[in-house]
């Protein structure tokens, strides 16, 4: 029920709180009374404690410890030498005023035969030695201010502790209408429950939920445009292949190579309008490797496997079969050879593909991976693709959360690289 309650009252509910707590422990300690003080000492006791007496135990305040010590006390920081109460307390004991010292933090005499506050009293036993009386440590005030710091402390891990589950169930139903903003996909229903979410959230979620239903209302708008464009197109090829037959053979090759063109161009482009379709499961992309590089090498091509370590991830058959074609063609329509890799990272899989041509372009490297971005202007002026084989593979990479990245080889050559999330670690 908190959960459905907007932000904003969440938030003043836990300042609220937090100011309660916090004004509840005051307010216990102000009836509690002012910070405690022993009662005062006696004269005549300390007196007597100086000769070798003790002092009687008394409720109302601790008993001064007495030691006797083979040196005169030195004066504590914070202390002042008390004449006055030395004079007294040499008078009660009839001792010589030389023979008392006294510390004391306010230098005051004793008033009513009463010693009020902390003090250091030594009397010369003659022998070298000294019996000191210590009333310097206030335990009652110590024993209250660890209270007080332990109440502090209680109510301040009560109030943080609150605030913690209280940010938890506010962060919640944003991490999960994060998720599932990223995990979208075209064309599939949006999902996210937001029954028990706050207000807030679920504007924001009704928001994005709107904003989905229209992208797809678009991508599939695209595609059915595409697809008419495509079978429109298709047609009229179809009847320019079918009366080729009366050129010369010269002229027929030439115009087949730019029929070939003008299809692949459309299924490229209906390839990346077209949104994800079917369900992900295990897929070991090192059998995918395989098999692509084994019908690659059946066709005569130079196709190459130099590492294939077993990795299982989380995705579509059909599209990384996809990426790892357009890897392959990518690399002997450049570079006249294709060399695999798969590496099995632990929580990851790098499948890198190179080859022998002259490498990417270094001023547009970047741009490559780009709809409609070709590198043939520094990579072989006579040949051209469709500038979206390396488009296509981005997009599968992307949709199973991974990515691709282009180098130049040290020693020549182009190299590119994808990284998927294997499928125990995504």
């Amino acid at each position: 029920m908190l959960g459905r309650i907007p932000i904003a009252f969440q938030m003043m509910l836990a300042v609220t709180v937090t100011s309660l707590l916090m004004a509840g422990a005051m307010v216990w300690f102000v009836l509690r009374g002012p910070p405690p003080f022993d009662a005062p000492l006696r004269l005549v006791a300390v007196a007597r404690a100086l000769e070798g007496e003790a002092i009687p135990a008394d409720r109302s305040r601790r008993v001064p410890r007495t030691a006797v010590v083979d040196r005169t006390p030195v004066r504590p920081d914070g202390f002042e030498t008390n004449a006055a109460l030395a004079r007294q307390l040499a008078e009660a004991s009839g001792s010589s005023a030389s023979s008392v010292v006294v510390y004391s933090r306010e230098p005051s005499p004793a008033r009513g035969g009463d010693i009020f506050g902390t003090f250091i009293a030594a009397r010369d036993l003659g022998d070298g030695n000294w019996r000191v009386v210590d009333n310097s440590v206030n335990e009652t005030l110590s024993r209250w201010r660890r209270r007080l710091l332990l109440t502090i402390l209680s109510v301040l891990a009560i109030a943080l502790a609150f605030g913690f589950l209280l940010s938890r169930r506010i962060a919640t139903p944003i991490v999960r209408l994060g998720r599932a903003a990223d995990e979208a996909k075209a064309g599939e229903d949006w999902v996210f429950d937001d029954h028990n979410a706050p207000p807030e959230i679920r504007v924001s979620a009704d928001a994005l939920r709107g904003f989905h239903q229209r992208s797809t209302a678009a991508a599939a708008q695209k595609l059915t445009m595409l697809g008419a464009m495509a079978h429109d197109i298709g047609t009229p090829l179809a009847r320019l292949a079918f009366r080729m037959v009366r050129l010369s053979e010269e002229d027929r090759i030439a115009a087949q190579k730019d029929i070939q063109v003008i299809q692949r161009l459309l299924a490229d482009s209906l390839t990346m309008a077209r949104p994800w379709q079917g369900a992900t499961h295990a897929v070991d992309l090192a059998l995918l490797v395989a098999e692509t590089v084994a019908q690659e090498q059946a066709a005569g091509k130079e196709v190459f496997l130099l590492k294939n370590q077993s990795a299982v991830i989380s995705g579509h058959d059909l599209s990384l079969r996809r990426l790892i074609q357009n890897l392959i063609d990518n690399a002997l329509h450049y570079g006249g050879d294709a060399r695999l890799s798969v590496e099995n990272r632990v929580k990851d899989v790098l499948l890198s593909v190179s080859d022998s041509g002259p490498g990417f372009p270094d001023e547009d490297i970047d741009r490559l991976l780009e709809p409609y971005v070709r590198g043939e202007q520094s990579r072989n002026p006579a040949t051209g693709g469709s500038g979206l084989g390396l488009a296509i593979v981005r997009q599968i990479a992307e949709r199973h959360r991974g990515t691709v990245s282009l180098k130049n080889g040290a020693g020549g050559g182009a190299w590119v690289s994808v990284i998927l999330p294997l499928r125990n670690h995504q």
